[in-house]
């Protein structure tokens, strides 16, 4: 499972604390995601890993890298008016990672 998370396209200065507090929320979602789906799927292999950067680049390259047999992306809703303009992240995917399976 892949958290991705995109930089803000806008400047603001963040703190070193502030820094460290966004990882560690990250870190900790990704932690209880993987740890909840080991228990629910006991046979299964399931690991994950926090990406920093573009959210559609990092997933395509981390998953060329790690071939996944499959990826679990989270949805959000989006107003019509943000459909029409933005393609969304998870069709996007499709057409650019192929999974082992």
């Amino acid at each position: 499972m892949i958290i991705p998370y995109q930089q803000p396209r806008f400047l603001y200065e963040r703190t070193e604390k502030t820094n460290e507090m966004l990882t560690n929320y990250r870190h900790g979602l990704i932690d209880g995601t993987v740890s909840t789906l080991k228990n629910s799927l006991q046979n299964a292999q399931v690991s994950g890993k926090v990406l920093i950067g573009n959210t559609i680049s990092s997933i395509a390259q981390e998953a060329e890298n790690w071939k996944p047999d499959l990826i679990i992306i989270c949805a959000r809703k989006r107003s019509w008016f943000l459909k029409f303009f933005f393609e969304d992240i998870s069709k996007k995917l499709i057409k650019l990672v192929n999974c082992k399976g």
